[in-house]
């Protein structure tokens, strides 16, 4: 079993669930040698931090920041080398956190991967489509992208620690860096339990994000894995072009131009980009 842990537990407005929560979580933890629970209160308009315990650390925010906001807040804060978050909601029951102290062995993130997810018909397809294109552009297979339990080393996160966004899509991100980073990361089958009330899921808009979210942060940490697969599509698309052409006995010189300017700037680009991230490191 894992030696020490800060456990973060972004909250906001979870009255109902987080005093069960956290009386679960204290009992689980008092096996572990150095361990901390540290709730981030997101401005809550419940009440809910005027029932964490004077065992557990309270950081409120002023105003509402955001999910991903509310763990960088989080990972400041932590005393522990092994960072460990989970929502506050109920969904990821004590015996899920449980799981991945037990089958933590060293790696650099391990993800609880959910089991009976209760997604819509629409949602499926989207989360199927997601999870390919995330797996393409990494080069991993990604069981699960965007869990909200993990553990992992405080100090490989913070490498990227200014590339976490503020909103939801924290997860997603901390996944990219870490695969597109050569990180150690394993996943363990936990029990997920059915969310309360109405999903805020949108077909169209979200898929839209986060679909660019993963290309952005490809392009973050490892920009020739898109940029490069794109510059050969117009250098082979001016090369088919020339042959239709030539071909047809009329040689569209100007468009094969075009498309192979285009792609010489990508390629350009594409080792601008990643001399860039090297200096980064």
């Amino acid at each position: 079993m894992i030696n020490e842990i800060s456990l973060i537990i972004p909250v906001f407005n979870e009255r109902e669930t987080l005093p069960g929560l956290l009386k679960s979580l204290g009992e689980l933890l008092a096996d572990v040698p150095k361990s901390e629970i540290i709730v981030i209160n997101d401005a809550s308009t419940d009440g809910s931090e005027t029932l964490v315990p004077d065992s557990v650390r309270l950081i409120n925010s002023v105003k509402q920041s955001g999910y991903g906001a509310s763990i960088k807040k989080g990972l400041h804060h932590a005393e522990f080398s092994k960072i460990c978050i989970i929502d506050a909601d109920g969904t990821y029951p004590p015996e899920a956190l449980r799981t991945l102290l037990e089958k933590y062995n060293g790696e650099d993130m391990l993800v609880g991967k959910r089991e009976n997810i209760d997604l819509s018909p629409l949602r499926k397809p989207v989360k199927w489509v997601i999870n390919k294109f995330a797996g393409f552009l990494t080069g991993e297979k990604i069981p699960d992208l965007n869990s909200g339990l993990r553990i992992f080393k405080k100090t490989q996160a913070m490498k990227f620690f200014s590339y976490f966004p503020d909103g939801f899509s924290f997860t997603t991100t901390i996944t990219t860096a870490f695969l597109t980073n050569g990180m150690t990361v394993n996943y363990e089958i936990i029990t997920y339990l059915k969310r309360t009330g109405k999903s805020s899921f949108r077909p169209f808009a979200d898929t839209r994000d986060m679909l660019l979210l993963i290309i952005r942060n490809t392009l973050y940490f490892n920009p020739l894995k898109v940029l490069l697969p794109l510059g050969a599509f117009f250098m082979l698309l001016a090369v088919a072009v020339l042959a239709v052409s030539w071909r047809m006995g009329e040689i569209l010189d100007a468009t094969v131009s075009v498309l192979v300017s285009v792609s010489v700037q990508i390629f350009v680009l594409a080792f601008i980009a990643d001399v860039v991230k090297q200096n980064k490191e």
